[in-house]
């Protein structure tokens, strides 16, 4: 399996050097990248997607490799040496070879024993909730809040104003959504995994899209192929 990739997309996609508790995942499937990053041991996730054209022979097919720290050093030296890279992966093998090449230079580099997954995901539903908010506004109130403990969402069936109370009692904020919301909505999340989710959707949009899925998570999009999840505290 081989595909070139952006040096730079790969380094944001994973996470450039934050440490994680659950290291990352990344899929090829069809024509599609598609990088998972778990948030605070998985009670939240974030799924960077980007278009590429995957060179596949008839026995393989989709996969999910476990990227390890190692992977993500060697990206993020290479991010100001080339704009792109190639990617071979031998799943056979268990092996992972990054190719960089110019007119005046090349490099190489294997990894082997690398560790495959089932992809992760969560499918849509009609049932779904969705509203559009400006992002910076946000990500700024749900970031603001304190780090421990739980925060809640809480929504009116017809209305647009979205409320967002700290557990303690002494913190509170509000937004209004571009649409009135369908139903009732009162979600329950852990402060320090949104706060955590915020520092790591980085995008330029000006709103996105809020799911409350009927799952019970709740999912962040900026419509341009990254998205956010995090479950709630049940």
């Amino acid at each position: 399996m081989h595909f070139i990739i952006s040096s730079h997309w790969l380094f944001k996609s994973w996470g450039k050097l934050h440490a994680f508790n659950v290291l990352p995942q990344c899929t090829v499937k069809a024509n599609k990248l598609k990088v998972l990053i778990f948030v605070k041991e998985g009670v939240a996730m974030r799924i960077c997607e980007t278009a590429i054209s995957p060179t596949i022979s008839e026995d393989e097919t989709e996969t999910t490799f476990i990227v390890t720290n190692a992977m993500r050093s060697f990206v993020a030296r290479l991010k100001d040496f080339h704009s792109s890279i190639a990617i071979d992966l031998d799943i056979k093998d268990k092996t992972i070879t990054f190719t960089i090449e110019s007119v005046a230079s090349a490099l190489k580099y294997t990894f082997e024993h690398v560790r495959f997954d089932d992809e992760k995901y969560v499918d849509p539903d009609p049932e779904d909730i969705a509203v559009k908010v400006p992002l910076q506004e946000w990500k700024s109130l749900c970031f603001l809040a304190p780090s421990v403990g739980n925060m809640t969402i809480e929504c009116k069936e017809r209305k647009r104003a979205c409320i967002i109370k700290h557990e303690g009692g002494r913190w509170a904020g509000a937004i209004q959504f571009q649409e009135k919301i369908s139903k009732d909505i009162s979600f329950v999340c852990n402060s320090d995994a949104m706060r955590r989710l915020c520092i790591l959707f980085n995008t330029d949009a000006s709103f996105i899209s809020v799911l409350f899925l009927k799952c019970g998570v709740m999912m962040w999009s900026d419509n341009r192929g990254l998205y956010g999840y995090i479950a709630p505290i049940v």
